[in-house]
């Protein structure tokens, strides 16, 4: 108990007191000045108990105002730093391929972002005493939302660590306001290594979908795409575009590059396809092609992938 509480209840307990010995009191012979003095001293035990009270109420609503401010601005810091991670992955993904006189730009760029990074971490301890369990919980959430399971989807126990793993999860969102539980839901989504180990597992193979764009340098005539026509699908490197999948014909020209059909950054959409086919090298065949609109530079294309093991199996 507080030091205020302590106080108002003395306050309450002082007023009480006086007028229960006012009341006994009553049938004997009181002088005025006792009189006046009783009323006097009830007068201002009451007046400083009500005061209090109303103080503390306030406090109480105060704070519950701040709370929710505070809840608000924490998720605001962060979406901020959910894209700051985001560019900070990109930045990694370009100093590994570009040109070494691009470095030190790049280096910089990573620096001040860093900083950024920081300046929100610091940020959400500065609403720590307001709102410290819900931060809390949400960082727990989080962490179990990042763990990746190493098993294969058809492993058994894999079942059974996810449940545990979602309830858990679930326990820690009620304990969340409905603002913070929305935002814990909305990035609890599943992970594109899931989706894609999920969506082999039902269908046998990934259906992708890529574009050619008329500027790139290299690039074979996409008025020559057609259906059915087999490709190779490589992550690497072309031109600008850094670990990128490349999607390439039987002669070994370039055809075009696939789209991010995640809600993820490109580079953990790319290392997820190329966990899920078993390599970074894989085959496919193209199953539509979209007719290009006069104005566009671009044509789009959908390939069917298929895992390394079961090209193998099938030769």
């Amino acid at each position: 108990m507080s030091r205020q509480n302590i106080f108002i209840a003395v306050l309450g307990v002082a007023t009480i007191g006086l007028v229960i010995t006012e009341v006994s009191m009553s049938g004997g012979t009181v002088s005025r000045t006792e009189s006046a003095l009783f009323s006097v001293l009830q007068f201002v035990f009451s007046l400083s108990f009500a005061w209090y009270l109303s103080k503390e109420a306030s406090q109480e609503d105060f704070e519950e105002r701040q709370r929710k401010f505070a809840i608000s601005a924490f998720r605001r810091i962060k979406e901020v730093e959910v894209q700051i991670n985001h560019l900070l992955k990109r930045l990694e993904q370009a100093k590994r391929g570009e040109e070494s006189e691009q470095l030190h730009g790049l280096d910089i760029a990573s620096v001040m972002a860093q900083s950024i990074q920081k300046t929100a971490q610091s940020s959400k301890l500065d609403w720590a005493d307001v709102i410290g369990d819900q931060i809390e919980s949400l960082e727990q959430i989080e962490e179990l939302q990042d763990i990746e399971v190493d098993e294969e989807p058809e492993d058994t126990g894999m079942d059974s660590a996810s449940t545990q793993l979602s309830e858990k999860i679930e326990e820690l969102k009620n304990s969340l306001s409905s603002e913070l539980k929305l935002y814990a839901s909305e990035r609890g989504r599943p992970r594109p290594r899931m989706q894609f180990a999920q969506r082999l597992t039902k269908d046998g193979y990934l259906t992708l979908r890529g574009f050619a764009d008329t500027d790139w340098d290299g690039l074979r005539d996409p008025n020559k795409l057609s259906v059915g026509e087999a490709i190779t699908v490589k992550l690497g490197d072309h031109r600008n575009r850094v670990a990128t999948l490349c999607v390439y014909d039987d002669d070994g020209h370039y055809v075009g590059s696939f789209i991010n059909s995640s809600s993820a950054p490109y580079g953990e959409f790319s290392t997820a396809v190329c966990q899920a086919m078993g390599s970074c090298t894989f085959a496919g065949e193209i199953v539509e092609v979209e007719q290009k609109k006069s104005d566009s530079k671009r044509t789009y294309f959908a390939v069917k992938c298929f895992p390394v093991s079961e090209v193998a199996s099938s030769e």
